[in-house]
């Protein structure tokens, strides 16, 4: 199936068609003749959303038009895959001039709209070429506003939780009235142990004089 991308002017034309096999042999050529009939500009519709080359929602994605002026006008919206031509949507009888899809995949679309009135069925609008966006790699990569907020509040728990706790003895400052010992050898030690001797040796015993002998 092939859908011009614009609106043919009205006039008469002819189309040819044929097929190839398998091995490449073609078939013979198909003709087919018709008419576009003109149109008045109030009648043919034409598609305001989405935008032309824009990047939607493929989870609401919306479709807009102009308002028709044919007679008991309802509209038939028509989406396909522009990879494969694979039509997506197809929805007639359509009363107002939008239209909301929910389930579109990720990739690139085409989308025509045309009214159908009484006794009369408008041509089909100018194609618009839109891209559906990968919703759900951007939900992976990209933390919501709640997410932020859970995380702060977890940091924030943690940091008083460890302010929180007391120093362990093995780092706690030393008080400043602690005298600690004396790790330098003292010159006064011969002394000191004289004196520790003498006073354990009873009042008669021997005398310092024979000590220092």
């Amino acid at each position: 199936m092939y859908r011009p991308t614009i609106a043919l002017p009205p006039n008469d034309y002819i189309v040819q068609v044929r097929s190839l096999s398998a091995t490449g042999a073609p078939s013979e050529w198909v003709s087919r003749a018709f008419t576009v009939a003109p149109v008045a500009a109030n009648v043919l519709p034409s598609i305001t959303a989405p935008v032309f080359k824009s990047t939607v929602s493929g989870t609401n994605t919306l479709f807009a038009w102009t308002q028709s002026e044919v007679a008991g006008v309802t509209y038939q919206l028509w989406v396909s895959e522009l990879a494969d031509g694979t039509r997506v949507v197809y929805e007639e009888s359509l009363t107002g001039i939008s239209f909301n899809a929910t389930s579109l995949s990720a990739g690139k679309y085409r989308a025509w709209v045309r009214a159908v009135g009484t006794g009369v069925a408008a041509g089909w609008s100018v194609g618009v070429d839109f891209t559906v966006a990968d919703n759900r790699s951007a939900q992976e990569t990209v933390p919501s506003d709640l997410d932020a907020a859970v995380r702060l509040t977890s940091l924030e728990s943690q940091s008083e939780a460890v302010q929180s706790e007391p120093l362990p003895v093995a780092i706690a400052e030393p008080e400043a009235n602690v005298k600690l010992p004396r790790t330098e050898p003292s010159e006064e030690l011969p002394v000191a142990l004289i004196d520790a001797v003498l006073a354990d040796l009873p009042e008669s015993g021997i005398s310092p004089d024979a000590v220092n002998s």
